[in-house]
């Protein structure tokens, strides 16, 4: 997948996976693309850094909170909120 800025025409980012993607958004200032893919797994990627994460080896419900560096995911019988993303960049 790649990333384009509208404006630019520039990619601002490039990610390459292994499995199909069954759910993505990109958070409301295009830094961060969260996705699923078919295997169900939950991931989030730095368009900046160009990091990649997985975050969750089971999803079944994922949504960034509108306007907001806030992801809301439910895996199985419990409900993840990560309230900052910049958290993980520092890891």
């Amino acid at each position: 997948i790649q990333i384009f800025d509208l404006v630019s025409g520039m990619v601002i980012g490039t990610l390459h996976h292994d499995s199909h993607f069954v759910w993505l958004e990109l958070d409301a200032w295009a830094r961060h693309l969260l996705f699923c893919d078919e295997r169900r797994e939950l991931h989030l990627f730095d368009t900046c850094s160009q990091e990649h994460m997985t975050l969750l080896n089971i999803c079944s419900f994922v949504q960034w909170v509108p306007s907001s560096d806030i992801i809301v995911a439910q895996s199985q019988g419990t409900l993840h909120v990560w309230y900052n993303v910049k958290i993980f960049e520092q890891a």
